[in-house]
């Protein structure tokens, strides 16, 4: 089998029955890296545990310190106050009915986080519903007395 020109010279930079330490590896990763775009590290790890013994389980989340450098769309129906007080906070979306009527109408669905006032929680309580129906995962909705909390 032919390998492309760039992995192939790659593949020469190393030795590939050598042990490199962790700086010297990413050092070489970095060095090695041809694409266009940011590629990826895959980290394989012989921990020495059983994983059928449920004590022995590894399990954790790793919190990235400059997180994933996207911005999350934050929409906000309320009304009054509350909606002046969610605009402040700097929501990207902030409405009452008419937001409904798009989401409704215009099948409109540009945001990520819908944050609700628990006053309009009967006039939208149906899109518990439609977003589980449809697995609308990434969507978070919140429902909530105070808006601060969440802005």
């Amino acid at each position: 089998m032919k390998l492309a020109k760039k992995y192939a010279e790659s593949l020469k930079s190393y030795d590939r029955s050598k042990s490199y330490d962790l700086n010297e590896a990413v050092k070489t990763v970095i060095d090695t890296a041809k694409a266009k775009f940011d590629e990826t590290i895959e980290l394989h790890v012989r921990l020495g545990v059983d994983p059928r013994q449920a004590d022995q389980q590894v399990r954790g989340v790793l919190v990235l310190p400059n997180g994933t450098g996207k911005t999350k769309k934050v929409l906000v129906v309320a009304k009054g106050d509350k909606a002046d007080a969610a605009t402040a906070a700097g929501a990207d979306f902030v409405g009452a009915e008419e937001m409904i009527q798009r989401i409704q109408k215009d099948n409109w669905f540009d945001f990520d986080v819908m944050i609700r006032d628990f006053v309009i929680f009967q006039v939208v309580k149906w899109m518990f519903i439609i977003f589980h129906y449809f697995k609308f995962s990434c969507h978070i909705l919140i429902l909530t007395v105070d808006i601060f909390k969440f802005s």
